[in-house]
């Protein structure tokens, strides 16, 4: 813990001093709207596990892979607001769903899902490059709503967590387009457990590759 943290203050101080050695300045206006679509990673390990227990008990033989959650799509809409050309504070809605469709080799498909509907508030330091591109890292915080539906409801839950995420990524300011590695961890108490596969815990935590277009 103690590494982690030397070395967000680390980036953080390598950031901001590369900020006070920035004069290129793109912005045109203060506040921009976006579009964002993603792919990432999820483990939600508890779910998971469930998962492999239910198709351990009814014999089931996966036509390929497993019924494991682990790929997750997103799609959001947001509003960046810069206060100076270097602090952006930016408020974001997201949809995203981390899902897996079953084909069973011995009968029956199942469309295995979790999720996932957020509001969150975020800031980013930018640093900007010479060729109309700047760099940005950040964080900030999000209200999210899980629901998880598996093998015909077999296996379920709701989730109202607080989480957290994290990101760094590029901005083109001639093109309007944002790239970024977002990282989330969220997860929280199930208060809609199945009786025969109870899962205690929800979990989006993971890894999100985003593509935004800024106008």
């Amino acid at each position: 813990m103690k590494r982690i943290f030397l070395t967000i203050v680390l980036i953080t101080g390598l950031v901001i001093y590369s900020l006070a050695q920035s004069d290129s300045n793109p912005l045109d206006k203060k506040t921009y709207f976006g579009v964002y679509a993603g792919i990432g990673f999820i483990n939600p390990t508890e779910i998971n596990d469930q998962l492999i227990s239910y198709s351990s008990n009814h014999s089931i033989v996966y036509n390929w892979g497993d019924g494991n959650i682990n790929l997750a799509y997103m799609l959001g809409l947001g509003v960046d607001h810069f206060f100076s050309k270097n602090i952006e504070i930016k408020g974001q809605l997201e949809l995203g769903l981390g899902y897996k469709y079953v084909v069973i080799t011995n009968g029956g498909n199942y469309f295995n899902s979790l999720f996932r509907l957020s509001g969150g508030a975020y800031s980013n330091l930018h640093t900007y490059l010479k060729n109309s591109n700047s760099i940005f890292l950040g964080g900030g915080v999000n209200i999210n709503s899980l629901s998880l539906s598996a093998f015909d409801r077999s296996i379920t839950g709701k989730s109202t967590p607080i989480g957290f995420s994290f990101q760094v990524g590029l901005r083109n300011w001639n093109h309007n387009y944002s790239y970024e590695i977002q990282v989330h961890i969220i997860k929280g108490e199930n208060t809609d457990i199945s009786q025969s596969y109870p899962v205690s815990e929800l979990s989006f935590t993971g890894a999100t590759l985003k593509v935004g277009y800024k106008f």
